[in-house]
């Protein structure tokens, strides 16, 4: 009867495993409930994984493991997404001087802030120490003091944006500007700057926020909550990511075709708020190049909330840029992202 059980639930497991691969591939304007189970992709591979451990040791059907081993081998491209594998890059494009480019959802630094707009010196230097020797940092969800403390402190003189993402800079920017999301508090700002005696134009991000963290929270605490109130509360997540995965394309057709009529090669930092199991990733990614696929290593997940294992922070460029080194900065534990950098050049 329990060989039952877990049969069946390993049936489903590597079924909704294999759903995930379909989409990239679906529209949020046409098909709008599926693409949330592209949030819990490192989740069902995990949970796979752990089945073909268990159907392993065990005496008798071992054959079972077949059902997630297959499962899996049937998206292996998609585990490069979230898995860094540039411990076997084989480049032969030589090293070049470059520029480090840093993108970090900044979350107005609330874990660190304390009164009177002050913050902790500990804190600052932990920052100093892992993004001081970027040239260009996109931060996001960036308020006035937080500003203000990343032009003084982190001694970035340039700034520009608007609606909570700036860009900030070390040497001043050729030409800036804007791009609107109707209906929306995200926004996207772009600077067109200086690399290796070129010019690149740099866009910083912030894709529509799902704003299924606070019920996320609430589905983990049992002791408060009933069974029925978090069902209640999952659905809810459902109808919410799907009216904010439909704004995230919208914003996302709006920016691609900014890109295309860039008379410059590109950089693209920032929050999509999507996974790269996601239509969004996928439409970004036609065009770009993840720095994370190139140069990554290790679980590349950005997110730091309740919903685990999630990596929702990019640096894409276009095939005209080299990217020779790629991190995310677990070390630091400011905001719920962790900060993401990346050093690339013109080959």
């Amino acid at each position: 009867m329990l060989r039952t059980f877990f049969l069946l639930l390993n049936i489903g497991c590597a079924l909704l495993l294999t759903l995930t691969y379909i989409i990239p591939y679906l529209n949020p304007l046409e098909i709008r409930r599926i693409p949330l189970l592209g949030l819990f992709y490192p989740i069902l591979i995990l949970t796979n994984i752990l089945f073909i451990v268990g159907w392993t040791f065990t005496k008798i059907n071992r054959q079972y493991v077949l059902l997630s081993l297959v499962a899996i081998l049937l998206g292996i491209q998609h585990l490069g997404a979230i898995i860094g594998t540039s411990y076997f890059n084989t480049s032969n494009i030589p090293n070049k001087e470059g520029t480090t480019i840093s993108s970090y959802n900044v979350k107005n630094f609330d874990d660190i802030a304390l009164t009177n707009r002050q913050f902790q010196p500990e804190a600052i230097k932990n920052i100093i120490k892992h993004l001081g020797d970027s040239q260009y940092l996109c931060a996001q969800e960036v308020d006035y003091d937080s500003h203000m403390m990343m032009v003084k402190e982190l001694q970035f003189p340039h700034s520009f944006g608007n609606k909570g993402t700036r860009i900030f800079s070390k040497i001043p920017f050729i030409n800036t500007g804007q791009i609107k999301f109707e209906d929306s508090i995200n926004s996207c700002s772009w600077a067109d700057v200086p690399v290796e005696n070129k010019i690149v134009r740099l866009y910083n991000v912030h894709l529509e926020s799902n704003h299924i963290t606070k019920a996320a929270n609430v589905m983990i605490d049992r002791k408060k909550h009933s069974f029925k109130e978090r069902v209640h509360l999952l659905k809810k997540m459902f109808v919410q990511y799907a009216y904010r995965s439909r704004k995230r394309v919208q914003q996302t057709d709006k920016l691609l075709q900014h890109i295309n009529e860039s008379p410059y090669p590109v950089i693209v930092c920032g929050d999509f708020n999507d996974s790269p199991i996601s239509y969004i990733y996928n439409k970004f990614t036609n065009q770009l190049t993840d720095g994370f696929m190139e140069q990554g290593r290790g679980l590349g997940f950005s997110f730091r909330g309740n919903i685990p294992f999630l990596r929702i922070d990019y640096i894409l460029a276009d095939d005209r840029l080299h990217f020779q080194n790629y991190q995310t900065i677990k070390d630091l534990t400011y905001s719920d992202h962790f900060p993401i950098t990346a050093d690339i050049s013109i080959p």
